[in-house]
C-alpha cells in the first residue's frame, strides 16, 4: 500500500508531471527542461533527482552532459498507471503548451550545444 500512496504522492507535483510529460516524448538534458519549462535548474534537478529516487527516470552521461529518460517500468500496475498519465496529459494545455515550446527548443537548435549545460 506505500508504495502506491507515494506513486500518487510524487505525482501530485505539477512541475513533475510536466518534466514526465516531455520525457514522454524523448530524453532531455537539464538545459532542454529549463528551456521549456522556464524554471531554473536547481528547481527542475531537486524535481529530477525525486524521480529518479522513486525509478521513474534514469541519467546516462553524453560526453558533458547528463540526459534523462523514462525508466522501463516492470510493475505492471505502475506501467498502467504512467501510460494513463501520458494519455491524460496529451488533452492538458500546461502539457500541450511545454510540447509546443520542446518542439520550437529542438527546432532553434538549443538543443545540447556548447551553449547548453556548461
Amino acid at each position: 500500500m506505500r508504495e502506491i500512496t507515494d506513486l500518487f504522492n510524487l505525482l501530485s507535483e505539477p512541475t513533475r508531471l510536466r518534466i514526465l510529460n516531455l520525457l514522454f516524448q524523448r530524453p532531455l538534458c537539464v538545459c532542454e527542461l529549463e528551456e521549456v519549462l522556464q524554471m531554473s535548474q536547481s528547481r527542475i534537478s531537486h524535481q529530477l533527482k525525486l524521480l529518479r529516487a522513486a525509478n521513474l527516470i534514469i541519467d546516462e552521461r553524453d560526453r558533458q552532459w547528463i540526459i534523462y529518460r523514462l525508466e522501463p517500468q516492470n510493475d505492471q500496475y505502475q506501467k498502467v498507471i504512467l501510460d494513463t498519465l501520458c494519455q491524460w496529459l496529451e488533452h492538458n494545455e500546461i502539457a500541450q503548451t511545454d510540447l509546443e515550446r520542446l518542439k520550437k527548443c529542438l527546432a532553434c537548435g538549443t538543443k545540447r550545444t556548447k551553449n547548453c549545460c556548461p
